[in-house]
């Protein structure tokens, strides 16, 4: 088979023209046309061999620039020289590693983020995602807000319930305490042009003869008139130790002034308990029931234990 190759006689020999000369290669890949990332992709799928990723260093990119270019002729003798030689690339290219540049893979990489990430974005745009989304957030922040009530809130409101029972409860003794040195009177006939005064002194010499107008520090009465009933009268002493005689003897009314009653100066919290007491004295569920310097004071049975009532809760035995 004649030789495609043309030949020049210099000094007795045939040499190939310079122009035709073969390029030196390190590999068979080296003279081959460049190919786009596309093809480059392609032709990675489907060899089966293991790929490891080079980048291309500045060396060897201005080595494949200095290069000379290669004749079409050329071109086509080095297609026919590795097709001759594929059986051989295949049989080594299982021994041999292929070195591609990374940034062809970052690049498939970096577009496969960008589509996931587009077709994602698109789904959670979708109304059904968007209600069920909306219905799940609603379920656990529902779960997370009742379980904070259950575990802060909760506790935090027994506490406070409990402070401001004793708050109250000290507030009540210090307005009891305030008026310790008071008594009021019921029962006393009522007038338009009245002396409440001498109707009080009246009253409260019959129990106390050495009492004098100078040991009342003032009286009045209170509440809105009624035509239908006398209103009471607030007696404030000068000192407790008047106050307490008159109260001790108020038992003496019942032989002159049957219609007239003398009890202590008790808060609202207070009068209500001793209301109750009394309801409770009245259906026998209870012996007796008295105040003594502002407590409520009940008795099971005739002679029997004496308990001091503070709140309601203290009444639930005895009904």
């Amino acid at each position: 088979m004649p030789s495609r190759h043309r030949y020049r006689k210099k000094s007795g020999k045939q040499v190939r023209s310079t122009s035709e000369k073969r390029k030196p290669s390190g590999s068979p890949t080296d003279s081959l046309p460049p190919k786009t990332p596309r093809q480059l992709v392609q032709s990675t799928i489907q060899m089966p061999s293991v790929f490891t990723f080079e980048a291309s260093t500045p060396e060897q990119t201005a080595e494949n620039q200095e290069t000379e270019p290669v004749s079409e002729k050329q071109h086509c003798d080095q297609n026919q020289n590795l097709s001759q030689d594929s059986f051989s690339m295949n049989v080594s290219a299982n021994q041999k590693d292929i070195s591609y540049p990374s940034t062809i893979f970052n690049f498939i990489n970096d577009a496969s983020i960008d589509i996931l990430t587009t077709k994602l974005s698109r789904a959670l745009m979708l109304p059904q995602l968007q209600d069920k989304f909306a219905k799940l957030f609603e379920s656990v922040a529902k779960d997370l807000i009742e379980g904070l009530a259950r575990d802060i809130v909760q506790p935090l409101k027994q506490e406070i319930i409990h402070l401001r029972h004793e708050l109250e409860m000290k507030t009540d003794d210090l307005e009891q305490y305030s008026r310790r040195n008071s008594l009021r009177i019921s029962g006393l006939p009522e007038s338009k042009e009245e002396n409440t005064e001498a109707l009080v002194m009246e009253v409260l010499r019959d129990l106390h003869p050495d009492l004098t107008a100078s040991d009342i520090d003032r009286c009045h009465r209170v509440g809105k008139k009624n035509m239908d009933r006398n209103r009471q009268v607030i007696v404030k002493f000068v000192s407790y130790r008047n106050r307490h005689k008159v109260i001790s003897n108020r038992r003496m009314l019942r032989q002159n002034r049957s219609s007239v009653y003398i009890n202590e100066d008790l808060t609202k919290h207070r009068s209500k308990l001793f209301k109750l007491t009394r309801d409770l004295k009245a259906k026998h569920l209870i012996s007796s029931t008295w105040t003594y310097d502002g407590r409520v004071y009940v008795e099971e049975q005739p002679e029997g234990v004496m308990r001091v009532i503070l709140c309601e809760s203290d009444l639930d035995k005895y009904r």
